[in-house]
């Protein structure tokens, strides 16, 4: 049985249909405007300038949403989810190939199976960990300092974390990459890209189609992932069992950095209505089929 429920479904409850689809395509936890209370509206941050046009917004937003825990409602929207991303047109087939498959998965598959498959794959393997420091600094002390440090870079762009997540939380950092220029997004990207490649390297050996959303980051970054820093990470691989047993323990304790336990079912659902609006308006609107690696002009980004 799945260790976490699917406790953000009952958020997405009182949306209408489309925002109910799009609710899956909603992070956790979401950055807000420092000041404001509220979120971006969808497609415009607080410094869009004409020139970010093509900003790939929903694409970040997209892979974001596909990481999330299993629902009723990503299965009902995974199509949708993975169809932003087509429109915006920023990977390539083979990317988005794999996330169709994804998000047929998600859709036509067992929910119950879903969730086991989940759970066993990001909640009982460190090596799978959506929490990117983890994978450099374990549960140091470091870790503590370089998510406090992180924290800090949000907060200088002007976004807040409005959930009880940790801030090395993956589909967190994809949602702030969504927000800022798209070199600078590209460049953060490429920071982690080794702990990126090393993940989906990982995923692809269980048969794992969780492995085209790594795939698809990878092809995002601004660099390619440094060889040896990539087999170094995958020399550190242990055991699934015994990091299963490392980690039931783990649950029971308190955790050592603010906030909810990673991967705490309640954690962040309450920010996770407000992404959930705005996929919703993500969804609705018009897709421009433009100049990305395949495409016939430049995307125009919703708002910019």
């Amino acid at each position: 049985m799945p260790r976490r429920p699917s406790t953000c479904a009952a958020s997405a409850a009182s949306a209408s249909a489309t925002a109910a689809a799009a609710a899956a395509a909603s992070s956790t936890c979401s950055a807000t405007r420092s000041g404001s209370g509220r979120a971006p509206a969808a497609g415009r941050t607080g410094s869009a300038r004409p020139d970010d046009e093509g900003r790939p917004m929903k694409t970040y937003r997209a892979l974001a949403a596909l990481l999330h825990y299993p629902s009723a409602e990503l299965a009902e929207a995974a199509g949708e989810v993975a169809a932003l991303v087509k429109a915006e047109a920023r990977l390539s087939r083979q990317s988005a190939a794999a996330l169709d498959r994804l998000a047929a998965q998600l859709t036509l598959g067992d929910l119950l199976s879903a969730q086991e498959a989940y759970v066993g794959l990001f909640d009982r393997s460190r090596s799978l960990s959506l929490h990117l420091f983890e994978h450099i600094h374990g549960e140091s002390r470091d870790r503590g300092q370089a998510m406090v440090n992180l924290a800090a870079h949000y907060e200088a762009h002007g976004y807040s974390i409005d959930s009880n997540e940790l801030p090395d939380y993956l589909p967190l950092f994809l949602e702030f990459l969504s927000l800022v220029e798209p070199r600078e997004a590209a460049d953060l990207l490429a920071d982690v890209a080794h702990i990126l490649a090393a993940i989906r390297i990982r995923l692809e050996r269980r048969g794992s189609d969780y492995a085209g959303v790594f795939r698809a980051l990878e092809e995002l970054a601004a660099r390619k992932p440094d060889r040896a820093a990539v087999d170094s990470l995958l020399e550190r691989d242990r055991a699934p069992e015994d990091e299963a047993a490392d980690l039931d323990k783990e649950w029971e304790e308190a955790p050592a950095f603010g906030g909810a336990p990673a991967g705490a079912p309640d954690g962040g659902c309450a920010a996770a209505r407000d992404t959930l609006n705005r996929m919703a308006e993500l969804a609705a609107a018009p897709h421009e089929h433009g100049q990305g690696p395949h495409g016939n002009g430049p995307p125009r980004q919703d708002g910019a």
